[in-house]
């Protein structure tokens, strides 16, 4: 295994500390691959090995540490594993928010290795939607009001992926330019199709990712607008984009579920689509309840996806028919009685109504994932 190149020293590990603990509410320690402590919440722990926390290394999922009174996960740093987070309290306390901690531990490390190229409304930024404290968020706002950026007014976000983009900065000299360099070009292609939108903000959000939240106090006209116009954009700048957006909503607790709507459809649209388009969430169909969507969202988009056969509740009641004989047309229109054919011609209104063939496979699990959804309402 290739040597980890993530400089723990005691004061950025001692910032890595802090940060987790001022979001978790828990005692956090920071330990180097060979399991040895180099920040905590303890100093007295300072330098001792952690008993199991190298085998973390080794683990992609959480590992139970100094029997039982501890757990810890491995933090990846340029795609190898180089330290251990160690959360002080039992597994069944954390464990729901280990996703995220493990999120964000990598992204304050992949920001901070930037060496300062970012600016500070970019620390900010990253800071309010990574925060696990309303609180704190609140605090941010004002903070980066007084910056003369008001987070309060109508946008939509958008998380663009940008190929490569650390390893030219690691390249560079002067590590703001190649981020202002892109930040210019984005900014420009906004400009060129929303000429009388000024009130845009860009971000770099560290390794490969910026940040651009759309000013939308025109409504839902603007975020449709970008999505028609996003492909001509990214093919100006160049570079092999891809970007996930998020829906416009009021507020800011509404801008950081945009947020999260826009990086579940960056992720998703990565691996379930193709790299080089723009990803709307709502158009990512029931593949968001893999992503951090809430389930009053995912019951809405599985709403809308049905909405054509609630008017018509005889293709409904085919289609519960067709899944409950486990996709099998004659015992399907057995149950139904009606004649196999009948059946045939049922389903592909439903593929004509929907967009979706429930005769495919990956269409089928859609559907069946929204009437599933629909149940729980």
């Amino acid at each position: 295994m290739a040597q980890p190149t993530l400089d723990l020293s005691p004061q950025f590990s001692r910032t890595i500390v802090t940060q987790v603990m001022s979001l978790l509410g828990r005692d956090v320690s920071l330990a180097d691959p060979k399991g040895v402590v180099v920040a905590s919440y303890n100093p007295n722990l300072a330098g001792q090995r952690i008993k199991d926390a190298s085998g973390a290394l080794k683990d992609e999922g959480l590992v139970d540490l100094d029997d039982g009174q501890a757990v810890g996960f491995r933090i990846m740093h340029e795609d190898e594993p180089s330290a251990v987070l160690i959360i002080h309290a039992e597994r069944k306390a954390v464990k729901e928010v280990i996703p995220v901690t493990r999120s964000l531990v990598e992204l304050l490390i992949n920001r901070d290795s930037d060496h300062g190229a970012v600016d500070n409304i970019d620390q900010l930024l990253w800071r309010f939607f990574h925060s696990l404290s309303g609180t704190e968020r609140d605090a941010l706002v004002t903070e980066i009001g007084l910056l003369g950026t008001d987070l309060t007014k109508p946008r939509f976000a958008v998380v663009l992926n940008v190929p490569d983009f650390s390893k030219q900065l690691s390249q560079a000299g002067d590590k703001s330019i190649p981020i202002m360099r892109f930040k210019d070009k984005l900014a420009r292609e906004v400009k060129a199709v929303f000429s009388t939108s000024s009130d845009n903000l860009i971000t770099y959000f560290g390794h490969d990712q910026f940040l651009l939240l759309k000013d939308a106090a025109r409504g839902e006209e603007t975020l449709k607008l970008f999505i028609q116009k996003s492909s001509q954009m990214f093919r100006n700048i160049g570079g092999g984009l891809t970007a996930g957006v998020g829906n416009r909503y009021l507020g800011t607790e509404g801008l950081v579920t945009s947020f999260k709507e826009a990086e579940t459809a960056l992720r998703l649209g990565l691996k379930l689509k193709k790299p080089g388009g723009a990803y709307l969430v709502d158009d990512l169909g029931l593949y968001v309840v893999f992503g951090e969507v809430g389930v009053d969202r995912q019951v809405h988009l599985a709403k809308r996806l049905l909405a054509p056969l609630l008017k018509e509740p005889d293709l409904l009641k085919t289609l519960r028919a067709y899944f409950e004989a486990n996709l099998t047309l004659t015992q399907a229109a057995k149950a139904l009685h009606i004649h196999r054919n009948t059946l045939i011609y049922r389903l592909g209104k439903i593929k004509t109504l929907t967009k979706l063939d429930p005769e495919e496979f990956e269409d089928a699990v859609q559907l069946k994932m929204a009437l599933t959804l629909l149940d729980l309402e």
